[in-house]
């Protein structure tokens, strides 16, 4: 149908408040579902003649409901259907469109309403609230808030169909008998939509407490994850396909370890205020962590004021080094700015086979690598100069031998002398270049 300038200034939604505490007063849309579906369902059922009229706001929420209204003019006679054409607009046999404008009152209310000789139900509601992630309405009354009421008051029914008719400039039949609704029927609709109510709210409640909890959760699993180690972290996530009881407690690798720690930082935890050296010390760390994973590292652990890291990749691990070890300049100028301690830093990098394993008690355990390669990094980061890189002869070679001051040191726990290599700030940016260049390649500038 055509607009029609009557159409477009009539509203329904009156005649809520009309509607007597016995019948069924609804706000929930899944309520409003059931009903709307029930009335429907009634019409198709029963085989009840006569003229349906629904209001869906717009045509994009009724297409998902082809189907049943196709069923239902079938049945009935005729629909009538009214909403703002903000789509193609099917061709239904015995349903015909009611346009309506944006702005109208119609526009904003879910209505239905039915009057026949046998059986008479009328839906009135406006919408209240919209969804914003749903502008257009496309899903029709989900995430949405309505008021409203259901009737079988035949005098209300009457007066809506009148109301629709006088619009259209449609002819209302007249002399129409309609039987008084039971007692048992209206007290039956009054428990139903009691009950629907009830139940739909104890849900949404329900589903209010499932996503504080799964907040929860997610909050809680952001803190474990700051808390393990990325190894660590992955085997827990797989742990709905592993049995972690089962599972292999250790397994040898070939990695680089990486040491680090401040020089002097004895000194510094005893002249600096706790409430100063903390939040530095919380900085420094995650400065670090950051570009070990930058470079495809895990961190092991942190000790004290160092770090234990370990890479698969040897020129991963020198450029993480490397890089740092400039980050770290940078952050001891603004410390310097702003008056606070620097970090001097000495690293630590040694190649070789690992044991990777699990280890702790039965109540808490942490994966953590072990052996001689990981003594080997902490005691040439013991023997670093800050600000400096040492590397062993092993992870040197793997990096296709890069420009370094090459030197013997006796190393403890070693009985010979043992050839390391010294990388010094004012070198970096060359090394770098040559890592890239002979040792990966292909590799992108991580920095």
């Amino acid at each position: 149908m055509n607009n029609l300038s009557g159409i477009q200034k009539l509203s329904l939604y009156p005649l809520a408040s009309q509607v007597s505490d016995d019948q069924l007063g609804t706000s929930l849309v899944s309520t409003m579902l059931a009903i709307s579906h029930g009335l429907e369902d009634t019409v198709m059922s029963q085989r009840l003649k006569g003229t349906f009229y629904a209001g869906f706001q717009r045509i994009s929420a009724f297409l998902p409901q082809i189907n049943r209204f196709a069923r239902l003019a079938a049945m009935c006679g005729e629909v009538l259907v009214f909403a703002v054409p903000d789509g193609p607009v099917p061709e239904i046999p015995g349903v015909q469109f009611v346009y309506l404008e944006e702005g109208a009152p119609l526009a904003e209310e879910w209505f239905i309403v039915f009057e026949q000789a046998q059986f008479c139900g009328a839906l009135f509601t406006r919408q209240v609230s919209a969804n914003q992630a749903d502008p257009g309405g496309l899903l029709f009354g989900r995430g949405r808030s309505y008021v409203g009421a259901l009737t079988f008051d035949m005098q209300l029914v009457g007066a809506a169909r009148r109301a629709l008719d006088a619009a259209m400039q449609r002819s209302t039949p007249h002399g129409e008998h309609h039987p008084s609704t039971p007692k048992p029927y209206l007290a039956f609709a009054s428990l139903f939509s009691k009950r629907l109510e009830s139940r739909n709210r104890e849900i949404a409640a329900l589903y209010k407490t499932l996503q504080r909890r799964n907040q929860d959760l997610e909050r809680m699993q952001g803190v474990l994850q700051s808390m393990l180690s990325r190894t660590a972290w992955e085997e827990v996530a797989a742990s709905d396909r592993v049995d972690l009881q089962s599972a292999p407690l250790a397994s040898r690798q070939v990695l680089t370890v990486l040491s680090s720690d401040i020089a002097g930082f004895t000194q510094l935890g005893d002249t600096t205020p706790p409430e100063q050296l903390i939040p530095d010390l919380n900085r420094y760390m995650d400065l670090l962590a950051g570009l070990v994973y930058q470079h495809d590292g895990d961190v092991d652990k942190f000790i004290g004021d160092g770090m234990l890291a370990f890479f698969k990749h040897p020129d991963e691990a020198l450029l993480a080094g490397l890089h740092i070890q400039r980050a770290i300049q940078e952050f001891n100028k603004k410390q310097l700015a702003s008056r606070r301690s620097p970090f001097s830093t000495r690293l630590g990098l040694a190649s070789g086979s690992c044991l990777v394993t699990r280890i702790g008690s039965r109540a808490r355990q942490e994966i953590t690598v072990m052996g001689d390669t990981v003594n080997l990094a902490s005691r040439l980061q013991g023997l670093c100069q800050p600000d400096e890189v040492l590397v062993d002869d092993a992870t040197f070679q793997a990096c296709q031998r890069p420009p370094a001051l090459t030197t013997l040191m006796k190393v403890r726990g070693k009985a010979d002398l043992l050839t390391v290599h010294q990388f010094l700030p004012e070198a970096f940016v060359e090394v770098e270049q040559f890592i890239k260049k002979h040792a990966r390649p292909n590799q992108d500038d991580v920095i």
